[in-house]
């Protein structure tokens, strides 16, 4: 299965006869010796009858001239199969000389180096089939009968003359079978070759239809005002002023993202066929497979090297380019600090009385304002007022009120909005957030320092500050504005 696996990779690339071709010639002409020998043991046990001699004279006259026939018919497939790799020859030649000159432009890089290996593997497969249709069409020693073999020999009988005449005919049957066999093998590797370009010469079309359908073709190169051609993946970066000039030269390098990737591509195919040419290498017995592995190999080191070297190219470029930008950076201004915003707690109000929504208003009212004042100065863009109770129920009195924990939590969060808060310039109520909270004392048994800290309210806002010389950011503590008695 592995041996058969190689000979159609092989013949895929570069078709040949299977096995050496130093075993066909010694398998052919050991036929030939075995066929001779039969022929001629065949010959001594004929009848010395002249008439049957003459009709295998006949026959083998006739044999001979079916043999030259053959021979005809596949010489004249040989120069048919020559004239249309010809043909074809010129078309792929045309249209890697297009892929070469960039006159043939595409979008996307692997489409580009889809089609040209694709060109690559048609002309191979061309080069493959001409080469085999000449090596067919090449002149091969055929033995004729000389003049005076014709002539019976003196005192040679009759009977004899005819059985040795059988003998040798036959023979050149043998000979000319042999040659036409050979001629045969060639016409095949260019039939084989041959297949191998249409079915290469599919994927080619199906590529470039893909490409035509799903990539535009690329628009005309413009002129950037620097004088360099400028494409779509072109971008003309800043450069260093030259000194006395108002205006910067502009970028020389043109740094393209298919500077990069197509190296990168390259490289990887080129890997990959240098793996394939090793193993095959070492693989294949016989000296076809070994041809093919070093072609490959060498191939796919050059195309690695190549693209290495384009690649280096690239990156001394793009490092050039940074350099550049790393010089006219240190040049400009520097940029003002962007603001740094932060959520914080600014003052909690609490603890509220039992079941109750507001408290004392005079002395919390100054403990507010003087914890907001500390943030005077600094720009804050939104407030959220949290609303909490403790985890007890209400009582029928106050449920007759409020109706529920939650909506008793929303008035305490509603009434230090519109009590302490609404006279702030940088307050809103219409855009303020106000929620409500839940118990943070929670358990069979809660102490009372715990429920009096769940009712209260805790203002948050998203206040802009800045950062002091250690990098941390500088604010004011949050304050707890309690009334004169807490209640209980």
């Amino acid at each position: 299965m592995t041996a058969r696996f190689i000979d159609t990779a092989v013949d895929l690339i570069w078709p040949s006869l299977d096995g050496d071709a130093n075993e066909h010639a010694a398998q052919e002409r050991e036929r030939l010796d075995t066929e001779m020998q039969a022929i001629k043991q065949a010959v001594t046990k004929l009848r010395p009858n002249e008439d049957e001699l003459k009709g295998y004279l006949a026959a083998s006259e006739k044999l001979l001239e079916t043999e030259n026939s053959r021979k005809g018919g596949i010489e004249s497939r040989l120069l048919n199969a020559a004239g249309l790799v010809s043909i074809a020859g010129t078309v792929v030649l045309g249209a890697l000389f297009s892929l070469a000159s960039e006159k043939l432009t595409l979008s996307a890089p692997w489409a580009r180096i889809t089609l040209t290996l694709g060109c690559l593997y048609l002309a191979v497969q061309l080069v493959a089939a001409l080469h085999a249709a000449i090596k067919g069409l090449q002149a091969r020693g055929y033995v004729e009968d000389l003049p005076h073999e014709l002539l019976p020999r003196d005192g040679l009988k009759r009977t004899a003359y005819l059985r040795e005449r059988v003998e040798r005919l036959l023979g050149r049957v043998a000979e000319h079978r042999g040659i036409n066999n050979g001629k045969l093998d060639q016409l095949n590797i260019a039939h084989c070759a041959m297949r191998n370009f249409l079915w290469g010469l599919f994927g080619v079309a199906v590529t470039a239809s893909v490409v035509s359908l799903v990539w535009p073709p690329s628009p005309p190169a413009a002129t950037c005002p620097n004088g360099n051609p400028c494409g779509p993946n072109t971008q003309q970066l800043p450069s260093i002023p030259s000194p006395g000039s108002q205006h910067p030269p502009g970028n020389e390098y043109g740094i393209t993202g298919r500077d990069v990737s197509l190296p990168v591509i390259l490289i990887s195919a080129g890997t990959c066929i240098t793996t394939l040419g090793i193993a095959l290498f070492a693989a294949g017995g016989t000296s076809t497979r070994r041809i093919v592995g070093i072609t490959m190999t060498l191939g796919g080191l050059g195309m690695s090297v190549l693209a290495g070297t384009k690649l280096d190219n690239a990156i001394f470029k793009i490092d050039k380019l940074i350099g550049e930008l790393q010089f006219e950076l240190s040049l400009a201004p520097p940029l003002r600090p962007q603001p740094a915003y932060y959520i914080r707690r600014l003052v909690t109000v609490g603890p509220f009385p039992d079941g109750d929504h507001s408290l004392a208003e005079e002395q919390v009212a100054q403990c507010v304002s003087s914890a907001l004042d500390q943030y005077n100065g600094m720009r804050i863009s939104g407030w959220e007022i949290v609303g909490r109770v403790d985890k007890r129920q209400l009582t029928t009195a106050r449920a007759a009120i409020y109706g529920s924990n939650q909506a008793l939590a929303m008035s305490r969060a509603t009434w230090v909005a519109r009590q302490f808060l609404a006279a702030r310039p940088s307050f809103d109520l219409a855009h303020a957030v106000i929620t409500v909270g839940g118990a943070r004392g929670i358990g069979a048994s809660v102490a009372t320092n715990d429920l009096q800290s769940d009712r209260a309210v805790d203002v948050f806002a998203l206040v802009n500050a800045g950062t002091n010389t250690n990098g941390t950011v500088d604010l004011p503590d949050p304050v707890v504005c309690s009334p004169p008695t807490a209640p209980r």
